[in-house]
């Protein structure tokens, strides 16, 4: 935090605002929250630059679907450990350990790339990185060598740690990136609750679907099917009109 603090005093200030974000900034402003309900989706600069831009309106839905479908191994995670691969606190913390090298490693890669990095490639790849989790767990909920299913377990949280940082770094790229300055506040706010949404539904639906219904090997399979759909869609949108997903920067 005081590193943090540190930083953000050596930021340069910020131009003044435009006469044209200042007017959006007025609009914005209402006498109460039943009139910004009511004129929320019509009038509100924020959802109309929303509705116009693809690259934010995909990275709402990745955003969601990502936390949505892997909060489930955090949920299970304890669990499986202890009776899948006969493990106590100590695996569990290694392996939650590793995640967290592995998302290290990932933001320092983005990091050194600096402004040659590619935003919206990385996220994607780190969505797919991330589903090499339930992968993994897939396959060793059915093996009959423990050890070696501690192993592929192990290497795994490793992968979905690098995974996890460069989607979530890149998703703050993306969401500065595509947002008008004056609407990044409303953006952010928006964009993390619907994170969060995300993660209580699944924090919610898992212990519903494990294991009165599914088993966590069928789970983490579905699990697994649902990223690859999500990455499929994400690399479909982006083949098919890249330029649409250009950073401001990089467009011509």
């Amino acid at each position: 935090f005081a590193l943090s603090a540190l930083m953000l005093t050596r930021l340069k200030a910020l131009p003044p605002l435009t006469n044209a974000e200042k007017n959006s900034e007025q609009k914005m402003t209402s006498p109460n929250l039943t009139n910004w309900i009511k004129k929320g989706f019509t009038e509100n600069p924020f959802w109309q630059t929303l509705k116009e831009t693809v690259s934010l309106q995909m990275l709402f839905i990745a955003g969601f679907f990502s936390i949505f479908v892997i909060v489930g191994f955090d949920v299970l995670a304890a669990v499986f450990f202890r009776d899948a691969l006969k493990e106590t606190e100590s695996f569990y913390g290694l392996a939650i350990g590793l995640v967290g090298v592995g998302s290290l490693l990932s933001t320092l890669y983005v990091l050194l790339k600096k402004r040659t990095s590619r935003p919206w490639p990385d996220a994607v790849l780190g969505i797919a990185l991330l589903y090499v989790i339930p992968l993994s767990l897939t396959v060793a909920a059915g093996m009959q060598n423990i050890a070696l299913a501690r192993i592929i377990t192990l290497v795994a949280c490793f992968i979905g740690g690098m995974g996890n940082g460069l989607l979530h770094v890149q998703i703050s790229t993306l969401l500065q990136s595509f947002t008008p300055r004056h609407l990044l506040g409303e953006a952010s706010g928006l964009l993390q609750s619907t994170m969060v949404t995300g993660q209580l539904l699944g924090t919610l639906l898992t212990p519903i679907l494990v294991p009165g219904l599914l088993s966590t090997g069928v789970f983490c399979l579905i699990s697994f099917v649902a990223l690859t759909i999500l990455v499929t869609v994400l690399v479909v949108q982006l083949s098919r009109k890249p330029e649409r997903f250009l950073l401001p920067s990089q467009e011509v």
